[in-house]
């Protein structure tokens, strides 16, 4: 799972398709056990929170927050 935040920064495009292509391929070479299969560009902007047991893991120390209308949301039955 990757999220990225808005171009907040002046000046900055934010992420580019090719450097999402590139952040893929170097996360796809780190992996032993598994291999990138499929990716989605999901434009959320600013928008976009990736939370993991409870916790917001993208930009956590960002303040502003937007209701949002639709999710995502990914389950599984397996047991730690």
């Amino acid at each position: 799972m990757v999220t990225s935040e808005g171009p907040e920064d002046e000046g900055s495009v934010g992420l580019t398709m090719d450097k999402f292509a590139e952040c893929l391929m170097e996360i796809d070479e780190k992996l032993t056990d598994y291999t990138i299969q499929v990716a989605y560009n999901l434009d959320g902007g600013s928008s976009s929170t990736l939370v993991f047991k409870n916790e917001k893991v993208n930009a956590p120390t960002n303040p502003k927050k937007r209701y949002l209308s639709d999710i995502i949301y990914f389950a599984s039955a397996w047991q730690e």
